[in-house]
């Protein structure tokens, strides 16, 4: 392989007591979103052509997994947004070698329960915090 990395060894975890990071179990996707805003530094002597500067950061996490009724990580979650609480979580990527972490918001927590499939459970985590990178020593 020339570093190649399947998507199925990036696993996101939430924090389920202090210092104690735990698996949402049954992931089947998770996406890592970074942005930036843009700010507009066009004026009259730039031209045809607009001028951006980098502005504001931000991340979110998006996700589904298949819905486990015993699922510590994903009961975490309920209770979270149940009580309007900031979870704190990490993606990690392929052993480890890189996990971002961060205080986030529950923005969305969907059950999806089709009779013709698995339920499964899809997740939204908004910043509440900076995003940090740790890379693994």
């Amino acid at each position: 392989m020339a570093g190649e990395q399947p998507g199925k060894d990036f696993l996101l975890y939430v924090e389920t007591s202090p210092g104690v990071f735990t698996m949402i179990g049954g992931q089947r996707g998770a996406t890592l979103k970074r942005t930036n805003d843009t700010v507009d530094a066009s004026h009259k002597t730039s031209g045809a052509w607009k001028i951006r500067l980098p502005g504001l950061k931000d991340w979110s996490i998006s996700g589904d997994a298949v819905s486990i009724l015993s699922d510590v990580g994903v009961a975490k979650l309920r209770s979270a947004y149940n009580a309007s609480e900031l979870v704190k979580v990490r993606f990690n990527e392929p052993d480890d070698s890189v996990i971002y972490s961060g205080d986030a918001t529950i923005a969305d927590l969907s059950i999806q329960t089709p009779h013709d499939g698995v339920a499964t459970v899809s997740i939204e985590l908004q910043a509440a915090s900076p995003l940090e990178e740790t890379a693994a020593t």
